[in-house]
């Protein structure tokens, strides 16, 4: 049976919740001050450094007994990044949790990362507009070339690429999955976390990134997981009964990834 260990954020809480029990071990393991972590928000911003914790899975995926899991936070946030030093030439600045999650699964057979996540966030920034296809022709929501697009989402997910392309670097052999975010709901909640895009914009915006990252994951022999058509509608919008109510898949969206986890190894 495979040894695997799962890293990201906190779209990684899904697929924990659907694999079995593993908030009993963060908060029993966590030199913290008792961080609320049954929480939606807040825990993720406890400093686990990097550390692995235990998972216990549940009868129905015992592929998962003996996994252990890796959370990241806006502390360690990106993992590792590309910079260009005065001569214009690139190289990786790699946090000490991510060198030290890749130390501790030496032994490991997979690696599962869920290193991403609402990448659409950071659209709550630009102006309204319209990308090709358009919609319609609105004076006050001005067309723009998708060249600008595709250069903001290059930069939206440069830095998993860079996280990537460090486990890979230390890891040239090990089977490495790479779980994509849930796409955006048709209609984004009220609760502050969602950004003011029209729906359409925001899908557009996701399958820029998707596209992005199969040719990332490709380059880097990593398997991508991108689909799960049965939480998707057939606009490629997440299902409301597929989200946690923050924009994050929820437990049943955890399941179908686990599944397709399986599927690869």
């Amino acid at each position: 049976m495979s040894k695997i260990a799962i890293i990201g954020y906190c779209q990684t809480v899904a697929l924990l919740n659907a694999i079995g029990s593993w908030r009993q071990s963060l908060r029993r393991d966590l030199t913290t001050e008792n961080p609320n972590i049954d929480a939606p928000f807040g825990w993720e911003n406890v400093n686990t450094k990097g550390r692995l914790f235990d998972i216990t899975s549940i009868d129905e995926f015992p592929e998962f007994c003996g996994a252990k899991f890796c959370l990241l936070n806006s502390e360690t946030h990106p993992a590792a990044h590309f910079k260009k030093n005065e001569a214009g030439e690139l190289s990786i600045d790699c946090t000490y949790e991510l060198r030290q999650f890749l130390v501790d699964v030496a032994d490991f057979d997979v690696i599962v990362s869920v290193i991403n996540g609402s990448e659409l966030s950071r659209a709550t920034y630009l102006p309204d507009f319209d990308i090709f296809p358009y919609e319609d022709i609105d004076a006050e929501r001005p067309p723009i070339d998708g060249l600008y697009v595709n250069q903001w989402t290059q930069q939206s997910v440069s830095w998993v690429e860079a996280c990537l392309f460090v486990m890979r670097h230390f890891q040239p052999h090990k089977k490495i999955i790479h779980v994509a975010p849930p796409p955006p709901l048709l209609i984004m909640g009220k609760n502050g976390k969602y950004t003011p895009l029209r729906s359409s914009i925001r899908i557009k915006i996701h399958r820029e990134n998707m596209k992005m990252m199969r040719q990332i994951t490709s380059k880097l022999n990593i398997d991508f997981i991108e689909e799960r058509l049965e939480a998707f509608t057939t606009d490629g919008f997440l299902k409301p009964e597929f989200d946690d109510g923050y924009g994050r898949g929820n437990i049943e969206f955890g399941r179908l990834t686990a599944r397709k986890i399986i599927e690869l190894i």
